[in-house]
């Protein structure tokens, strides 16, 4: 008889990753911030460390989430996202890095 040891896979666990961009932000004016995440999972939005309105909790099957904010004030603004995988055993909740927005001034009139 021939015996074989069973082999050992070990699979490492990724982090998650996220990532942000965004286009010309304007006051008042719908602006698009997309997530690109390194696995898929429940997304919320922040500025200035706040949750955006309608952006809290956005659940995606793909590694790709989208909110869409209107600011209402001009400045600086500090941009981040924070990860909760849909498969919590194998990663743990990720946040981005603030990216520093510039808020502009609309180019409209009412």
């Amino acid at each position: 008889r021939i015996y074989s040891t069973p082999e050992t896979v070990t699979v490492a666990a990724t982090t998650p990753s996220i990532s942000l961009s965004v286009g010309t932000i304007k006051k008042l004016q719908n602006t698009t911030i997309t997530a690109t995440l390194g696995t898929p999972g429940t997304v919320t939005f922040y500025a200035n460390n706040r949750p955006i309105n309608r952006c809290a909790s956005v659940t995606t099957a793909t590694t790709t989430a989208t909110c869409v904010w209107k600011p209402i004030t001009t400045g600086v603004t500090y941009l981040s996202a924070k990860l909760v995988p849909t498969d919590s055993s194998n990663y743990s909740t990720i946040t981005s890095s603030n990216q520093n927005s510039q808020t502009l001034n609309r180019t409209v009139t009412r």
